[in-house]
């Protein structure tokens, strides 16, 4: 943050301006979570979700330290007023201890196990400059920095899952992830904006992270955006994971046209950003969500006007896809960006020297497993490109079996009892979808096995809903069916 000589009076006294501006707003942040009942604590906390560049004191040490502070705030204060609820949550916390258990014990056991015994995948200082390379494994401090990220996703999970979210939960998610949203378009829009109109210090405020942020990074003719993250990848898994919250619960429960403007201006920004891992992702999850169960063509299965309007669309759609493609077509001849973009991001990507590299990340991945029959190197020891290798990479078998039943419980389909139409139902399918998304991204892209903090904050709200569904369901009856909220947004 400091310069050189010339500039050093003003970027100090930037320094302090900032330091000035967030250390309140960080206390205020925490006092809120600590006095005040969950539901409002979940706000707050969502709300700092996409500021991932914004360091509380201006230290790359201390960058997590508001969301860190906010998860423990939220978990001391339902402890402390015993409004805990652990029926349902208490099958996901159970599998998310022993892996935890898994991954501390391997941060620091396996690095000394097997130490100089395979190759690995790793970020390390060469010649005063940082490399990704191959090298012997050794002990760093990544094990430890890697398991304590693991720990603080873990404990915003904690912070969600278990508390009671008051008389009306639903309404208490979809604000939340309102929140999330209006404050991810607002910065992603001031991004875009703030380059476009020669004005980018507007993101100065937020952007007080001293490390490396890719903010002038080029496609041919187009500007990649990245919001409030540090790099394009990340800004559209974020991006992409409310998109499909959004466009899900636009399908599920069709009530407002506030969900649908959401998804498209997200849908924009996550193609926007011009991440071939997102814009991948984008593609797979509208034609999933549109297509899959609870989708228009799925609902032609039902009964009465609900299965005309549903074979409707799907005969108008079939009709009108020689119309969208050729219109497709077109505009990737007329307009020589667009080509540029899908040639470079799509078509370029596959043969580019980091597709090469990245492979051969997931390959040494793959030999890790081997060299440590099974057991894993444990977490921070190798990087890969895929969220599924780095975690056998890193934890072994043990630790994908453990994660494994971990997303199974957050993420199965509700059976039996769950199954009562109830206003949580299509919250939870929209959740459900949000986690599907980053899980999807995280399989191309992510280098270690922690899913991030969004992942776990919708896991969270996904078992919160779970619960408040069944206790619902049970205090209604078998007979009752309530009915679908009218309003989407508050």
């Amino acid at each position: 943050m400091i310069g050189n000589a010339g500039r050093l009076g003003p970027d100090v006294l930037w320094c302090f301006i900032r330091i000035a501006m967030l250390l309140p707003f960080a206390i205020a942040a925490i006092l809120v979570v600590m006095f005040l009942p969950p539901r409002h604590g979940v706000l707050v906390l969502c709300f700092s979700l996409p500021l991932a560049t914004f360091a509380v004191l201006g230290n790359v040490l201390l960058s997590d330290l508001l969301v860190m502070a906010l998860c423990v705030a939220i978990f001391v204060q339902v402890l402390l007023t015993r409004r805990v609820m652990l029926k349902t949550a208490q099958g996901p916390l159970v599998w998310l201890a022993l892996l935890l258990l898994w991954a501390g014990l391997g941060a620091w056991f396996m690095p000394r196990i097997f130490d100089h015994a395979s190759d690995v995948v790793t970020l390390r200082q060469v010649d005063g400059r940082f490399v990704i390379d191959s090298f012997l494994l050794e002990p760093s401090g990544a094990n430890a920095t890697q398991f304590v990220r693991l720990v603080l996703s873990a404990g915003a999970f904690a912070a969600i899952a278990t508390p009671r979210l008051g008389a009306d939960p639903h309404r208490v998610v979809l604000r939340a992830v309102a929140v999330a949203t209006i404050v991810h378009i607002t910065l992603s829009g001031l991004d875009w904006m703030g380059h476009a109109f020669g004005v980018p210090w507007l993101m100065s405020p937020v952007r007080t992270l001293p490390q490396a942020i890719l903010v002038n990074q080029h496609y041919p003719g187009l500007r990649r955006l990245i919001g409030g993250f540090t790099e394009p990848a990340s800004f559209g898994l974020f991006t992409l994971g409310l998109y499909a919250f959004w466009l899900r619960f636009a399908l599920a429960a069709w009530q407002s046209l506030w969900p649908a403007l959401c998804a498209v201006v997200l849908g924009g920004f996550a193609v926007r950003s011009t991440s071939a891992a997102a814009m991948g992702g984008f593609a797979a999850i509208t034609i999933l969500a549109a297509l899959g169960p609870g989708g228009f063509l799925h609902r032609g299965f039902g009964r009465g006007s609900q299965r005309r309007n549903a074979i409707s669309f799907g005969v108008i759609l079939f009709s009108l896809a020689p119309v969208l493609i050729a219109g497709a077509i077109v505009i990737v001849q007329l307009f020589p960006d667009v080509r540029a973009v899908l040639e470079t991001g799509l078509l370029g990507k596959l043969t580019s020297q980091s597709a090469t590299e990245r492979l051969g990340w997931n390959a040494q991945a793959i030999e890790n497993l081997k060299d440590s029959f099974g057991l894993g190197l444990g977490i921070g020891s190798a990087r890969a490109s895929s969220w599924g290798l780095s975690v056998l990479a890193n934890l072994g078998l043990p630790g994908a079996l453990l994660y494994g039943g971990f997303l199974y419980s957050v993420l199965r389909h509700p059976s039996g009892g769950d199954r009562r139409w109830n206003d949580c139902t299509p919250t939870i399918d929209a959740l459900r979808w949000g986690c599907f998304a980053i899980l999807l991204q995280s399989m191309l892209t992510a280098p270690f096995p922690n899913l991030g903090v969004p992942f776990f904050v919708m896991a969270g709200f996904c078992v919160a809903l779970r619960q408040a569904g069944q206790q619902g369901s049970s205090a209604t009856g078998s007979r009752a069916r309530a009915v679908p909220p009218r309003r989407v947004l508050p």
